[in-house]
């Protein structure tokens, strides 16, 4: 770790930054001792799993502390750190493509999809163990589950421990993700933590009727307010995904209208918009050059 902090402070010299823009903790140490330029951090993580670790935790408040400026995802990530931190901190979402489809939910497939890496955080079992009881009186509905990871094999044999094999999927990575998001009927993400969710925002903004965990630091709660343009469900909470995607089964009218104030999200976070707020960000705390 020492060496590469040398060498990305050698580059980031000898390349004459004006400012330096970092997604990684702990990788500008020499950078932000020596002062060679104006760092911007930037935490695309869970605050709580990095304070957690007693090394990384002081190593990051270290350099937050020091910094000039923190780009949170979140308002929840900023209020999770001191007030000298927040005082720094600038809340900026993710940008969203501008060639999203929209959502065919008058012909839509009875699906519930996910997309997502398959790791112990997305609490995929979670998912299973909601669409069993769902599927007793529903059927007609399968889940499809995309992305690849490390649970792939358990969650293999979770499925077939159910019973579940003819209905539940696990196509891998698609190219045409947001097609197949545009022609299910629910998006649905179970995560126990997250930073904040790109499938999630891409599903808003097209439009599926979306149910996500109220989890931490507040992702889903930042673009989602409950029984209006999605459901937010506890975390863990398996009896609360299965009335909401009940009642989204059940209710043509509620679809539509989560899909017509969802899709609201993509003049918030359309690409321009968000790159001018991290031009302005450099312009207005280190006057940057254009």
């Amino acid at each position: 770790m020492e060496k590469r902090n040398k060498r990305i402070k050698k580059v980031i010299k000898e390349f004459g930054a004006d400012v330096i823009i970092s997604f990684v903790i702990n990788e500008l140490l020499y950078c932000n001792l020596s002062n060679v330029a104006p760092i911007i951090y930037s935490l695309r993580i869970d605050p709580a799993k990095v304070l957690k670790q007693r090394i990384k935790g002081k190593m990051c408040l270290f350099l937050y502390r020091r910094a000039n400026a923190i780009v949170f995802q979140t308002r929840d990530a900023k209020n999770s750190f001191e007030e000298k931190i927040q005082k720094k901190g600038v809340v900026i979402g993710n940008p969203l493509t501008s060639d999203l489809p929209y959502w065919n939910g008058t012909n839509c497939k009875r699906e519930i999809i996910t997309a997502c890496r398959l790791t112990e955080q997305k609490n995929i079992p979670l998912m299973l163990e909601a669409f069993s009881e769902f599927h007793k009186t529903h059927p007609e509905f399968k889940l499809k589950i995309y992305g690849k990871g490390p649970e792939l094999n358990r969650l293999l044999g979770m499925v077939k421990s159910l019973q579940l094999m003819e209905f539940v999927d696990f196509p891998g990575h698609s190219t045409d993700i947001h097609e197949i998001m545009s022609n299910a009927m629910i998006f649905t993400l179970t995560s126990d933590y997250e930073g904040l969710s790109n499938s999630m925002l891409e599903a808003l903004a097209i439009g599926i009727p979306t149910v996500c965990t109220d989890c931490p630091p507040g992702g889903a709660a930042e673009y989602i307010t409950n029984a209006e343009n999605g459901f937010l469900v506890p975390v863990g909470g398996k009896k609360e995904i299965v009335e909401a995607w009940t009642r989204l089964a059940k209710d043509e009218d509620l679809r539509c209208a989560f899909s017509k104030k969802s899709m609201t999200i993509r003049d918030e976070l359309e690409m321009n918009r968000i790159i001018e707020k991290w031009h302005l960000l450099i312009e207005n705390s280190f006057g940057g050059k254009k």
